[in-house]
This record gives structure tokens, sequence and C-alpha cells, in this order.
């Protein structure tokens, strides 16, 4: 199993909705480490952001979205070490919390990002497949696009358009890439649809 293009996704950083005055330094400090250990396999900084977020998910759904997140990262440093099995589980695992956190605050935008980049990640590079997530979210989030800064909008238009060239829509993959450069331009996400609009072209 391979996650190394799910290390390098661009994971939501912490809370364009959610007020600092509504979470707790362990949850920012959580994210935080998250978000550092993404793209290390640090197995260390994973655990560490874990156990800061484990205490608050059964208050706050977004905290339990990352902690099933972090599950994800874990998964991915268990098939670097050649552990399929473990890691299966614990991308299972890591699902099922994601979901149980939308479920719980379904209008959550924070979380609709979340498990639409998460989806792609897992479902590209592992035997889990959650495409029928992504797109669930995908249409949540295009229903509610003109609420959202352009670097948001660009991120929504650029996984739109990897779910459907992974759909071999390849028209309207271009589409959304193109409109992705338009909404954020020189942003990292227009950047990366500047790349494939180019592989495209050839």
């Amino acid at each position: 199993m391979n996650m190394r293009t799910f290390f390098v996704c661009c994971l939501c950083s912490v809370a364009m909705y959610a007020s600092a005055a509504e979470r707790s330094a362990d949850f920012f400090e959580g994210v935080r480490l998250h978000d550092e250990a993404r793209g290390a396999s640090d197995a260390g900084k994973i655990e560490r952001a874990k156990a800061l977020l484990e205490p608050l998910i059964e208050s706050d759904p977004l905290a339990l979205g990352y902690y099933g997140s972090a599950i994800s990262l874990e998964a991915a440093v268990a098939a670097e070490g050649k552990n399929g099995l473990k890691a299966l589980g614990l991308l299972k695992k890591s699902g099922k919390l994601i979901d149980e956190a939308v479920r719980r605050d379904p209008e959550n935008v924070d979380l609709r990002f979340l498990r639409m980049i998460n989806s792609y990640g897992v479902s590209s590079d592992s035997p889990v497949k959650r495409w029928k997530e992504m797109k669930t979210d995908i249409d949540w989030l295009k229903a509610r696009r003109s609420e959202f800064s352009a670097e948001w909008q660009g991120s929504l238009y650029l996984y739109e358009g990897h779910y459907l060239a992974r759909s071999r829509d390849i028209d309207g993959a271009v589409s959304c890439y193109s409109e992705c450069v338009r909404a954020s331009p020189g942003s990292a996400e227009a950047r990366e649809a500047e790349m494939l609009l180019s592989r495209y072209e050839e």
C-alpha cells in the first residue's frame, strides 16, 4: 500500500469557521502536530496529536474528525513499515471515526473539507475506497461555494477535478482545474492545478 501521495495531500489546516475562543489550546496543538506529521511519516507526532485530541472527541466533532485523520496517518506509517494488515485496519477505523464526526455535525464546513480530502488520499493510495464519501462532500460544499474564501474555493475545485479525473471525466476535470487557477491564482492549489493542466495538454 503506497500512502505517499496521501501524506502530501493538502489536508485542511485548522478551523476556517471555528472560533479560537470555542476550542482549547490542546485542540490547536493537536491539529498542528497532525499537520506537521502528515508530510514526514513522524510516528511520534502522530501519537502526540492523538493524545491531545482524544480527550476532546466526545464533546467536539471537529476534534473527532482530526483524531480519525491522525489514525489514517498512523496507517500510512504502518504501510511504509510493510504492515499492510495493520494499515488496513487503521484506515477502516479512521473512516468510521471521520464519518461519525460528520454525522454528529453535518453542517461543519471544516469537517466536510477534511473528509473530502482525506477520502481522496485514502481512496487513491489504499484498498479502502471512499469515493462515495468524497462525492457527497463535494456536492455539499459546492452548494455553499460562494461562502468560501478564494483559497478554499480553489481547494474545492481542485478536489472536484481529482474526483472527475478518477471517474475518467477528463473534460470535467480540466474545467475544474482551470476554475481552480481562476479562483485562487498563485495559491498552492492553483500551482497543482496548473501542473495537472500542463500534463493534459501534452
